[in-house]
């Protein structure tokens, strides 16, 4: 029976890889005469796709045919049909490109049994991935994986880092609260106080002090009437996510000045009067409160104009009165005052009773309600002094001179007003005023030791005791004078 190779050649990648059967039958020239050629049928033909074998030698690039003969000569085939069946299983001879003698591998073909085994007959490339290291070839495509996760991993670390830390945001910027010399503003963000700088600044470029508490940012030592720029920029290595800063502008209002506030006794029992001037703007309609000593609060109480009364008020307590900001209207000044409803207490006839030298006293009378303490004060250039006395009497012995004008003033707790005295520069001062009677029924008048101007003429005023009819002598001339034409025994 004939045996002969088949030969396969091989060209291309594998992907592309186009495998040419050839069968070559060498004879014998004596048989070649011979007009009958031994023919055979094979039953089975078997080339598929490669499936895991032993591991072949690279040098060994045979693959085995299997076939399997019936015996009969009856359905011979002859050779070029056999050919061109392999052909047509493994791939069409492409003939327009020459064999390469270095790419053929030769093919031994034989008779073998048919549960023989085989393999992939595309050659040398199916050789080497089958004799390579089945985890080297996992452990290099596990490689390429890691790379991009951990790129990935390093991207979403940097997307986070702008996002979370980079980046700040602010959710709302708003006015709390402002007067006349101060702004509070709130900064609602999910990040950091700490991340942002808040600034305020008027038309001129000046900055004022901050303090911040919580959330909260407050500045002081405002004008009124004054715009000012509220911003808000990220700090330090931080941005924010929508533009470069926040701003707002506030504007402080003005103010009304209130002064001379004052509280006293009204007409009736338990009335309070309350006085006051204003400088600014004035509402419709002014409104005041007031407490007790205990905190007890009460009011509003609207009034108009500067003046306004308080009834019904309780002897002995102190009260606090204030007035009320009306609404867009900032107060300043003496907006409050302390009144306690005491006994009405009187001074009146309050005289100077003797000036020498450097000093001067005082006395006057008190009326039905005696206060436990009287304060006097004398006032005058740059002196000023208060002296506390439980009496009705009182005397400065240490007036730098005579020279200046001087005002003393008495007062205590449940007088309304003080009660007050002038003595002017360079008073006219007599001591030793004396009176004596003579035999012809005269009175002669006399005083020594004058001080300040006289101008040389004095006038004399007396009067019987019983009688309250004053008699003047004018134009006295000397220190002394005669009266005459007096009452017997009077």
């Amino acid at each position: 029976m004939p045996t002969g190779n088949l030969r396969m050649s091989k060209k291309g990648k594998r992907s592309r890889r186009r495998e040419n059967l050839v069968l070559e039958i060498p004879h014998d020239p004596e048989e070649s005469a011979s007009p009958t050629v031994e023919t055979f049928v094979p039953s089975t033909i078997v080339i598929d796709e490669p499936v895991a074998v032993p591991e072949t030698p690279k040098a060994e690039k045979n693959i085995e045919l299997t076939m399997k003969s019936d015996g009969t000569d009856s359905d011979a085939m002859d050779i070029d049909r056999l050919i061109a069946s392999v052909n047509e299983v493994v791939g069409s001879t492409d003939d327009s490109e020459p064999a390469d003698q270095d790419n053929y591998a030769a093919l031994s073909m034989h008779v073998a049994p048919a549960d023989s085994g085989y393999y992939d007959p595309y050659g040398e490339d199916s050789a080497e991935e089958s004799s390579a290291d089945p985890k080297e070839k996992k452990k290099s495509k596990w490689i390429p994986v890691a790379l991009i996760a951990l790129l990935s991993a390093l991207l979403i670390g940097a997307i986070a880092f702008l996002l979370d830390w980079y980046y700040v945001s602010v959710t709302e910027l708003s006015l709390v609260d402002h007067s006349t010399s101060a702004i509070i503003v709130e900064l609602i963000s999910p990040d950091d106080q700490n991340n942002f700088i808040v600034t305020c600044t008027d038309s001129y470029g000046h900055s004022y002090t901050r303090s911040t508490e919580g959330n909260r940012h407050t500045f002081v030592g405002l004008n009124e009437n004054t715009a000012y720029t509220i911003e808000v920029a990220a700090a330090g290595s931080h941005r924010l996510r929508s533009g470069k800063s926040y701003t707002m502008t506030v504007k402080t209002p003005g103010s009304t000045k209130i002064s001379d506030f004052t509280a006293r006794r009204g007409a009736q029992e338990g009335d309070v009067v309350l006085n006051f001037n204003s400088d600014g703007p004035s509402p419709e309609e002014w409104k005041f409160t007031y407490t007790d000593e205990n905190g007890v609060r009460s009011g509003p109480f609207p009034f108009t104009d500067h003046t306004a009364l308080v009834p019904n008020l309780e002897e002995g307590v102190t009260y606090t009165f204030t007035i009320e900001a009306p609404k867009d209207l900032f107060l300043s000044g003496e907006t409050s005052v302390e009144y306690t409803l005491l006994p009405i207490v009187t001074a009146t006839g309050l005289r100077i009773t003797d000036v020498h030298g450097s000093s001067v006293s005082l006395t006057w009378i008190c009326g039905e309600n005696y206060p436990a303490e009287w304060t006097v004060t004398c006032e005058g250039g740059d002196y000023s002094r208060t002296i506390a006395t439980a009496g009705q009497k009182v005397t400065f012995d240490d007036l730098p001179d005579l020279s200046r004008d001087y005002v003393f003033s008495v007062n205590a707790p449940g007088m309304d007003e003080a009660a007050t005295i002038d003595l002017p520069a360079n008073p006219v001062v007599i001591e030793n005023l004396t009176a004596e009677y003579q035999e012809d029924g005269t009175v002669e008048v006399s005083w020594t030791n004058v001080t300040g101007i006289s101008g040389n003429l004095w006038h004399l005023t007396y009067n019987p005791v019983s009688n309250q009819q004053l008699k003047v002598v004018r134009d006295i001339t000397g220190n002394s004078v005669v009266l005459s034409n007096l009452i017997p025994n009077t």
